[in-house]
């Protein structure tokens, strides 16, 4: 009997946590008030209207972002529609690849009409991940036709250069998107990218300015400061994230250890050595970001890569979508 009223007891006191911490949440957005921004927020009630409600059994970051990595182990590969890979071929001898997504539906009414939504995955990501599946499953039903773009060496493109992406690799994203409007020079393009993804989408298309070819982009809990970001992510959690993006990272590493091996050895480095020094994502990025992209010392990568400076630059409507419980990436803007 006591043990039946002790677990009614702590579910009842699980479901007033629930209640306390579940409560319907509206979007805090914030523009500069002009006429543009009016009439995109008046076509968009799904920004304006509807409240957040966390799953249930998933209140806060921690426990949603432990539970998505946990299904990212565990849940088979798989695509909501077949692909069609189309390799491009970089400056420096690297590549990358874009994924077509062939969704029967958009194949069957095609036009140089049809709008193209080009997505960029997060660190290490590709589109086996669940939150790019999910992207793609809603842009086809609204008739967008999806183009996944694939960082140097993710989903399965073969590294053939020693060097991997970063934050501030606009050169590679900049490749792959020309080489969509190449293929299909006249229809309408717009842009997704999430985390590290929406980092390098947005430092695009600030770069670019006028220039772009993106008619808008939404970019989901990019790094707007990366060097606070890396901070956050060291003390949530005991530095649980920094960690286990650390290993991902290392992963990855190993995976293409052939490609890397020689370059290492020319610093007179022992790779397996170096790659089992690495304990999260500072130590990667001083092994193999900061030396290969020309930085030194991640500091200086982390200040170039940084999106918030280059906010001002964008000439485009773009949707800054971030979530203050958000364990890894800090959603904060630095001070000026």
């Amino acid at each position: 009997m006591a043990l039946i009223l002790t677990c009614v007891l702590t579910l009842a006191i699980i479901y007033l946590v629930y209640l306390f911490y579940s409560k319907s949440v509206k979007l805090t957005i914030t523009c500069l008030k002009t006429l543009r921004n009016k009439k995109i927020l008046s076509h968009t009630p799904s920004l304006t209207d509807t409240s957040y409600t966390p799953t249930p059994y998933l209140l806060g970051g921690n426990l949603q972002t432990i539970y998505y990595a946990l299904a990212k182990e565990f849940l088979p590969e798989g695509d909501v529609y077949p692909c069609q890979r189309e390799i491009v071929p970089l400056k420096d001898g690297g590549q990358t690849s874009v994924d077509w997504v062939c969704c029967p539906e958009i194949e069957e009414t095609f036009s140089a009409k049809t709008p193209i939504l080009v997505l960029l995955p997060g660190l290490t990501g590709d589109r086996y991940d669940e939150y790019v599946k999910v992207i793609i499953n809603e842009a086809c039903r609204r008739k967008f036709k999806c183009v996944v773009l694939n960082h140097r060496g993710c989903g399965h493109t073969p590294l053939t250069t020693p060097k991997l992406y970063c934050g501030n690799s606009t050169e590679d994203t900049k490749a792959a998107v020309e080489a969509i409007k190449r293929r299909f020079p006249d229809n309408p393009l717009y842009g997704v990218g999430t985390s590290l993804g929406g980092t390098l989408l947005g430092n695009l298309i600030a770069k670019d300015g006028e220039k772009t070819p993106f008619k808008a982009t939404a970019l989901i809990c990019a790094g707007f400061e990366f060097y606070l970001s890396i901070k956050h992510m060291e003390k949530t959690m005991f530095g649980l994230y920094n960690f286990a993006l650390g290993y991902c990272l290392k992963k990855k590493l190993r995976e293409h250890r052939k490609t890397f091996e020689p370059l290492i050895q020319e610093w007179g480095m022992d790779i397996d050595k170096e790659i089992e020094k690495i304990k999260g994502i500072r130590d990667f990025d001083k092994l193999v970001t900061a030396r290969l992209q020309g930085y030194g010392i991640p500091d200086n990568y982390y200040r170039t890569a940084s999106l918030g400076q280059r906010l001002k630059d964008i000439r485009i409507p773009t949707l800054l979508l971030s979530s203050i419980d958000d364990p890894v990436i800090s959603y904060l803007l630095p001070h000026p």
